[in-house]
């Protein structure tokens, strides 16, 4: 751009080029073109170029100035934007790092306060099962207290009680050592006045003698004591002397050699008795060893009653003497007797082998091992003989309904047939084989029929079906009419030709 000016003074020219260079400066910081300033004495062409005064060129250059200052202004707050739109980011970054690290670690303290609860909890339910064991160990072992304290007091008690016990054994084991003593003092004592020495105990000839005294001296201490009894019971104590001993003085006794004799005479018919008593024992330990024992004798005593439960069965009557047969009873009750399954153990054995007899004849079997095989199997063929007459009467119903076809002609016999022919007969069935025997004739004619078909379909030059399959193979009644249909159709159409071409011929025949 051009700018020319006026004529002026020198000084004035060259502060409006400083200026204007100083403008320049800025626009072509800016990047615009600069403004050359000119003077009208110094240009011949006018061309292109802005005359301008004084004061409409302070007016521009103001103008460029502020539009250059504010574009610098512009520029600068858009650099700082710029600067401040990437630090926003870099915080924006900085923070969405700090959130996502700060989410990261809330979520871990999440986890971990979960798995805090989760030990809390378990810790809790440990705490509350220990507290629930202890209470209940604690229950436990009050009841054992108690049972312990209650078996503490009881034995205790009892053994308190075994206390008085021992001490009233004590007391009446002293007194028995004391009777004892006093016992053999007067034993020694009697033994003194009849024989004038004292008694050796492990002598042969004194033994007897010192056991007769003790027994005497036994009989005599029960008998005051039956005394003594009797003389608490009627209440009448009397003072009998200051003798405190309980047995009487021997001395007293006048006739007491002769009750040692006496004594003696007894004890040798003891041992007499006793020696008889134990050979006796003797032989019948040995008649003992010879019977039978206590089980065999129950086996015997429940054979004897199956024997006598047999004999009334059947009405056999027995004696000591021996067995009468009831034979003449038993025709009179035979017909009142029940032949019920469930009745079959009071029936007699002559009926039953007679029932036996019967069904041996009628399934013709020769060993009775073999009757329930043969049974079995009979009634097996019972089954299949019913399952068989079902089947039967469905075939007649099919081969006698309205929509089969009838005979055409009376079968002939055949001789292998015969005995099946014979099996039918009063069944109701016998037309049943000849009805099949001929649809199966008729079967194979149409396999015939279908194979004379295909061979007049072949020739005629279109076969309905697939040329690879087997001639031989099964057929349906849709396959021979779709055969037959197909060469109707061709008959039809080279009829309809033929009749074309010999009108066509007639045509021409008739126009010669």
């Amino acid at each position: 751009m051009s700018v020319h000016t006026e004529d002026g003074n020198d000084e004035v020219y060259q502060k409006e080029e400083a200026e204007w260079e100083s403008i320049n400066k800025l626009l072509k910081h800016n990047g615009i073109k600069p403004v050359s300033f000119i003077r009208t004495r110094e240009s011949r062409n006018m061309s292109g170029m802005v005359v301008l005064d004084k004061q409409g060129l302070q007016d521009i250059r103001h103008a460029l100035k502020t539009l250059v200052e504010d574009s610098e202004r512009r520029q600068t707050m858009i650099q700082e934007l710029i600067i401040a739109n990437g630090q926003l980011r870099n915080d924006i970054q900085q923070q969405q790092g700090r959130a996502s690290r700060q989410e990261k670690r809330a979520a871990d303290l999440e986890q971990i306060l979960e798995t805090v609860k989760s030990k809390v909890r378990e810790l809790e339910d440990d705490f509350i099962a220990q507290a629930c064991q202890q209470q209940t160990q604690m229950k436990e072992l009050q009841k054992d207290k108690q049972a312990t304290e209650s078996q503490y007091h009881q034995q205790k008690q009892q053994l308190l009680e075994q206390e008085e016990r021992i001490v009233k054994l004590k007391e009446k084991l002293r007194m028995l050592v004391k009777g004892e003593e006093q016992r053999l003092a007067r034993q020694s004592k009697a033994f003194r006045q009849l024989h004038k020495r004292s008694p050796r105990h492990k002598s042969a000839l004194d033994e007897p003698l010192l056991d007769v005294i003790g027994s005497y001296e036994s009989q005599v201490y029960h008998l005051q004591k039956k005394l003594r009894r009797y003389e608490d019971d009627v209440g009448g104590r009397e003072d009998k002397g200051k003798d405190k001993d309980p047995l009487l003085n021997l001395d007293a006794t006048p006739n007491y050699k002769a009750l040692l004799k006496s004594y003696q005479d007894q004890l040798r018919e003891w041992k007499t008795k006793s020696e008889q008593l134990l050979h006796e024992k003797g032989d019948l330990m040995k008649e003992l060893e010879t019977r039978p024992s206590a089980k065999e004798l129950k086996l015997c005593k429940q054979q004897v009653k199956r024997l006598e439960k047999i004999l009334l069965q059947n009405n056999i009557k027995y004696s000591t003497r021996g067995l009468v047969d009831g034979e003449k009873a038993d025709e009179k009750k035979e017909e009142l007797e029940s032949t019920r399954v469930e009745d079959i153990d009071q029936l007699k054995a002559k009926l039953c082998r007679s029932y036996l007899q019967d069904v041996c004849k009628e399934l013709d079997v020769q060993d009775l091992k073999n009757l329930v095989c043969v049974a079995s199997k009979r009634t097996k063929q019972a089954e299949a003989s019913l399952s068989y007459s079902k089947v039967l009467a469905k075939l007649n119903s099919i081969v006698s309904g309205p929509g089969a076809p009838q005979l055409l002609y009376k079968q002939r016999p055949r001789p292998h047939l015969s005995c099946n022919n014979d099996n039918m007969q009063g069944s109701g069935f016998e037309h049943l084989l000849p009805t099949i025997m001929m649809w199966a004739d008729q079967l194979r004619s149409l396999k015939d029929l279908h194979k004379s078909l295909r061979t007049l379909a072949l020739r005629l030059g279109q076969l309905p079906v697939d040329n690879a399959r087997d001639p031989y193979e099964d057929f349906r009644v849709e396959d021979l009419l779709l055969i037959l249909d197909t060469i109707f159709e061709e008959i039809d159409n080279k009829g309809q030709i033929f009749t074309q071409i010999s009108g066509r011929f007639s045509e021409d025949k008739q126009d010669c």
